[in-house]
């Protein structure tokens, strides 16, 4: 019959006269055939391209209708007159072939990182958490995730005069596990870091550069005159409820950081908590897990921001023969292998069974006065463990931090211990411990 679809459709996307984003968009949602694009139901569809059920009918329709023109005199039109699909996806232009020394260059030139107030654990990182990059962050309940989530959060937003981004940060809430009182317990720390930086710098001036210097960051302080609120200010947070308006967000963010081009930090805590809840079709959770993960890389590589997504564990069986008694089972990070080769880093965080008493500096009231009383107590804390287990340029390690009020810090060391690694370590090292936020 005239006008009817062939029935042997069984051909790739490279056969027909369909847009590169269409067919980029296909692919990426497992769909590899035409076939299977015409077998499936166009709700069904549309769920798992993340588009209107309009906008999927229109697909479909030029999909027939490219199929209709197999065999004939149509050919591909020339570029700028594609055909419109109905909705706003940007088509990355391809690029010429760069050298590896240019490509070395351009990464020293944009190299940025966000410190997380540990030095032993922006050390581990080389710097802190990378821009450009996912960084996926791991680990079982109440291990740190959202705490050093939060503290990255508030720290995108330290100054450039202090060595900062002086950027903003949207955080993506998928567990309602935000809390606003930890950022401002973070906040208010990290604005007297920097209130004590320019009093230390201010006391070490020499030079005309140094002047200079001070000069930046007594401007820069003025930029939170205002306090925690301009804290706040800076840190967006959107709470998500299921996985379409996860997708929905992450498919937004183009736009959202044309608009914005001051956030530098996107926190997505947590990427697995509804693709574990929301699925029966592991099929269909593969296929949309794979679309996300190149949403988040293209997102971070294109628009230079950091990148961070915290995913749960899950238990791994192992059999090693027919019986019960031989199998065993460990931890591992939840959403399969194919999630963890997306990925760029990857951190572990745990519990070590340790603590440790420090001291912590507070504020009270005097019952009889009331008066503000300053004093110092001793807390027991519990020692975590950060381990680097992924990364394409840093070696496996493993690193201490505490989690105090003030918010993540490096385990503090006892005197004589202190006076062996200054005088051991290097200048690079010695001057950031300098400027070391305090507990």
């Amino acid at each position: 019959m005239s006008g009817a679809v062939p029935s042997d459709v069984n051909m790739t996307f490279a056969n027909i006269s369909v847009s590169p984003t269409a067919k980029s968009l296909l692919r990426a949602a497992g769909f590899h055939t035409l076939n299977e694009v015409l077998q499936a139901k166009p709700m069904d569809l549309a769920r798992d391209l993340n588009m209107s059920p309009e906008t999927t009918l229109g697909l479909l329709r030029e999909i027939k209708a490219a199929i209709m023109q197999v065999g004939g005199s149509t050919i591909w039109p020339r570029k700028g007159h594609e055909p419109k699909l109905g909705f706003d996806v940007e088509v990355r232009n391809e690029q010429l072939p760069t050298t590896a020394l240019g490509m070395l260059q351009e990464k020293r030139l944009k190299r940025q990182s966000i410190v997380t107030f540990c030095e032993p654990l922006d050390s581990m990182l080389g710097s802190g958490i990378p821009v450009g990059e996912i960084t996926e962050i791991c680990g079982s309940p109440g291990a740190g995730k959202t705490q050093l989530c939060t503290q990255i959060a508030v720290d995108v937003c330290i100054p450039e005069a202090f060595g900062g981004m002086d950027g903003e940060a949207l955080y993506i809430d998928t567990e309602g596990s935000f809390d606003i009182h930890r950022v401002k317990d973070m906040g208010k720390s990290m604005l007297k870091h920097l209130q004590r930086t320019l009093q230390q710098s201010a006391q070490r001036v020499k030079t005309a550069d140094d002047a200079e210097r001070v000069r930046k960051q007594k401007e820069a302080v003025h930029l939170f005159d205002n306090g925690i609120e301009d804290v706040f200010q800076r840190i967006r947070v959107c709470r998500v409820h299921n996985y379409t308006e996860q997708l929905a967000i992450v498919n937004s963010l183009s736009s959202v950081l044309k608009d914005n081009p001051k956030i530098k930090l996107v926190c997505l805590d947590s990427v697995a908590f509804h693709f574990r809840h929301d699925f029966e079709n592991m099929a269909k959770r593969t296929r949309l897990l794979s679309a996300h993960a190149q949403a988040l890389n293209l997102i971070a590589s294109k628009y230079a921001v950091a990148v961070v997504v915290t995913n749960q564990m899950t238990t791994k069986i192992v059999h090693k023969g027919q019986s019960n008694q031989d199998s065993f089972s460990y931890l591992v990070p939840a959403l399969g292998e194919s999630w963890s080769h997306a990925i760029t880093s990857r951190i572990v965080l745990a519990q070590t069974g340790r603590s440790k008493e420090i001291k912590i500096k507070s504020k009270r009231k005097d019952k009889r006065t009331g008066e503000e009383v300053r004093e110092t107590i001793m807390e027991n804390v519990s020692i975590r463990q950060a381990s680097l287990v992924k990364s394409p340029s840093r070696k496996q390690k493993a690193v201490d931090f505490i989690v105090v009020q003030a918010g993540i810090r490096q385990v503090p060391q006892s005197s004589r211990k202190r006076t062996q690694a200054d005088n051991q370590g290097s200048t690079e090292g010695m001057a950031f411990k300098a400027q070391k936020p305090s507990i």
